[in-house]
């Protein structure tokens, strides 16, 4: 996570119809990056969300840096 601060869980939403395909753990501010697989088939579109878990969203940074989708 960037910067070292708050704490947040990554999710991976099938922007249709708003299922969750994927969602982390709590992440935590200096964490590694997490590794996320998740199979798309019969998904037009996602929605990458990071949600605060602390509920102070001013202290909660995070992003999806190096995204990136493969097929195969």
């Amino acid at each position: 996570m960037t910067m070292g601060l708050g704490a947040v869980r990554f999710s991976v939403l099938d922007d249709s119809t708003g299922r969750v395909l994927w969602q982390s753990g709590v992440v935590d501010g200096g964490d590694p990056a997490v590794p996320v697989r998740v199979g798309l088939a019969g998904v037009s579109a996602i929605r990458l969300v990071a949600t605060p878990e602390n509920g102070f969203l001013a202290t909660d940074v995070a992003d999806w840096a190096d995204a990136r989708f493969s097929c195969g």
